[in-house]
């Protein structure tokens, strides 16, 4: 695709139109690839779907080498560089995440304590909710899970 606005459909079945690919249909080392509203002039953005390898993309960038917003479905990630604020139109300036609502909470990840034992390499401040052996939240304080001290607040 060009920068001109013109709309082509070329011989490897591409179909274009303006300057962003309305659907791109490529083969790289035997794996079809297809491409759905993919710009890049030094910005990027696209949605994309690599059928051999699952792999799944919604990407909007600055530019092609520091994603601002990315998921990828194969790894089941999602990267959000600056602040992500939910519930809200910016996140507080002190924070990363910023999760706002009168009406629902925020629910850590359940797990039975041979489940949260296996976690390899915790990041220190991890938290989950333990739902075993004195069920509560905990902690990982870098060397051991700690519990929170808990009294009922009815």
């Amino acid at each position: 695709m060009n920068t001109t606005g013109n709309f082509r459909i070329l011989n490897s079945r591409n179909l274009g139109a303006g300057i962003m690919e309305s659907f791109m249909q490529t083969a790289t080392g035997g794996t079809v690839q297809y491409t759905l509203a993919d710009y890049n002039l030094g910005h990027s953005w696209r949605i994309h779907y690599q059928g051999g390898q699952q792999e799944r993309t919604l990407k909007f960038s600055g530019n092609t080498t520091d994603s601002a917003f990315q998921i990828r479905g194969n790894t089941g990630n999602a990267k959000f560089r600056y602040k992500l604020a939910i519930g809200s139109d910016e996140a507080h300036a002190s924070s990363v995440l910023d999760v706002q609502s009168t009406r629902a909470g925020v629910l850590m990840p359940r797990m039975t304590k041979a489940q949260r034992n296996a976690i390899q390499n915790p990041a220190t401040g991890l938290m989950i909710y333990q739902t075993t052996d004195l069920p509560g939240l905990r902690m990982w304080n870098g060397s051991h899970w700690v519990r929170f001290s808990e009294l009922t607040d009815d």
